[in-house]
């Protein structure tokens, strides 16, 4: 378990469990446990603690997080939030709702999502649950899989296009962990991505270019981090650079 003083801001998410020292005149204890709602703390360190609000209105500074395995009281908070820097949501995972077929374009768009996880702060991918929080669950998904279909086959899914659209040069299984959770009577999952060590690219994309006036394809591989509420992919050599040394040095 980390020291509150040693924790930084980017290691704190929306909906984990912790134990805050209270502000002064909030209750006669001194410490309460809670889910983080809010993130209050501007600064990357702070020596009392990063400061947060949890669920139940209390604010302070986090002594210690409690557990960072998701339960569904998280779980459920997390998803009816917008998609942010730390949040995607996907309806299905291969499952077309426009023309209630297979596609697998689909489950390159969750890969890329992972990947512009891996690439910023880390965060959490959920398939079964739509833009707006609804828990729309897994059996469209599951209705595409021969003999029947189960989370351990969509896991394997899962991983077997992660290997296929994103590039290798970490070992990307050691920075996510896949989950399966209940919720209004419907299977979701969830991806829990932490920060890469090294970039993560997307493989392979196809690219018309002009090279000495002379028009030709070019594979180059992609680079995306979150932005607001969605992936933004670094085009420019230049860009991805710059983008990167900051956040390889926030990363030390």
């Amino acid at each position: 378990m980390k020291d509150a003083n040693t924790m930084v801001r980017d290691s704190i998410k929306i909906g984990m469990h912790v134990k805050i020292s209270l502000h002064p005149n909030q209750k006669e204890d001194d410490f309460e446990e809670g889910i983080v709602e809010e993130i209050l703390s501007d600064e990357k360190f702070d020596e009392k603690g990063i400061e947060v609000k949890i669920d139940n209105g209390y604010i302070g500074h986090i002594e210690k997080i409690i557990k960072k395995d998701s339960t569904l009281e998280e779980i459920q908070i997390r998803i009816t939030q917008r998609e942010n820097t730390e949040l995607e949501k996907k309806e299905t995972f291969a499952f077309d709702t426009t023309t209630n077929a297979k596609n697998d374009e689909l489950k390159k768009v969750v890969c890329i999502a992972v990947a512009s996880l891996m690439n910023t702060k880390g965060g959490y991918v959920y398939i079964g649950v739509d833009d707006d929080g609804n828990v729309k669950g897994l059996e469209r998904d599951y209705s595409l899989m021969q003999n029947g279909g189960n989370n351990d086959k969509l896991e394997l899914q899962i991983r077997d296009a992660i290997r296929k659209y994103l590039a290798d040069q970490v070992p990307i299984s050691n920075f996510i962990d896949i989950s399966f959770h209940v919720i209004d009577g419907k299977e979701i999952c969830e991806i829990r991505v932490s920060p890469a060590s090294e970039p993560v690219f997307s493989k392979e994309k196809i690219y018309n270019v002009s090279i000495n006036n002379v028009n030709q394809q070019r594979k180059f591989d992609d680079f995306y981090i979150r932005e607001g509420n969605g992936k933004k992919l670094l085009e420019k050599h230049s860009d991805f650079l710059s983008y990167w040394k900051v956040r390889f040095n926030e990363s030390e």
